[in-house]
């Protein structure tokens, strides 16, 4: 599937060449896994497994955010009825949009997995210590975005694995928002949460140059493994976290 040519592939045509490339890949090279091209990739190492198992369809959004690592442009499936409203798609923000994602987008879809969740905004607004009025018309918001559907049968999370890989798709502008947001309630809770529930830890240490694209790498691994070992518990969910980690420098560069 790597060619300088770009191709027009509807998703179910992608799919069956990342399957062969997966394949192919496999075959001719013992070191390659499907964990490191998601990382490389920047998706889920949970969802591009069941994708490739054929546990699960590729989706057009997931398809758009693959295409581009191999000049691939997804275009729909001229055959199929499209039905309903298109739902929102993060690949297509623009950069300098004002348009943004925050930390409380991602934890109100979090929660729906939780086991007393009760489908109320006064229930939400509660639990995550915000007014009623925000909540509200945050989910408003999510509804008109296509990020949340919620019908007689329950809500429904129409991003997927967003939350986890939120350093993806979604607007550099949005990223930085929610790290400071997110900065700054991680320094609240220093003193509000009991330290049985909660972590936070640092450790300051000399780093050659050269290493540091590495060092980010086993960042994000880290990250994404806490995140799935959590996500594949059978326990009952019960509380939504957010693990805030960073690599900085304390020392400026020299001329």
């Amino acid at each position: 599937m790597e060619t300088t040519e770009r191709k027009d592939l509807t998703v179910a045509e992608f799919e069956k060449e990342l399957k062969q490339f997966v394949e192919d890949r496999a075959s001719t090279n013992p070191h390659f896994s499907i964990r490191s091209m998601a990382l490389k990739f920047g998706v889920l190492d949970s969802t591009l497994q069941k994708v490739i198992r054929g546990e699960r369809n590729l989706g057009f959004r997931l398809a758009k955010d693959l295409a581009q690592h191999f000049n691939v442009e997804i275009i729909k499936d001229k055959t199929k009825k499209v039905r309903g409203p298109t739902r929102w798609k993060l690949n297509v923000i623009d950069p300098d949009s004002e348009t943004h994602i925050s930390w409380v987008n991602l934890a109100i879809l979090e929660m729906i997995k939780l086991k007393d969740f009760n489908g109320t905004e006064a229930w939400i607004a509660k639990r995550l210590g915000l007014s009623l009025q925000t909540v509200q018309e945050v989910i408003r918001k999510m509804e008109s975005q296509q990020m949340l559907t919620r019908t007689s049968k329950g809500w429904k999370d129409c991003m997927d694995d967003a939350a986890v890989a939120a350093n993806g798709p979604i607007t550099s502008k949005s990223i930085r928002l929610m790290q400071k947001d997110l900065l700054s309630i991680s320094q609240q809770k220093v003193d509000s949460v009991s330290y049985d529930e909660r972590e936070h830890t640092f450790t300051i240490f000399p780093v050659p140059r050269s290493q540091i694209k590495n060092l980010k790498k086993k960042v994000l691994e880290f990250s994404w493994a806490i995140a799935e070992s959590a996500q594949k518990s059978r326990a009952p969910k019960e509380e939504v976290y957010a693990l805030q980690l960073s690599l900085f420098p304390l020392t400026q560069k020299q001329d």
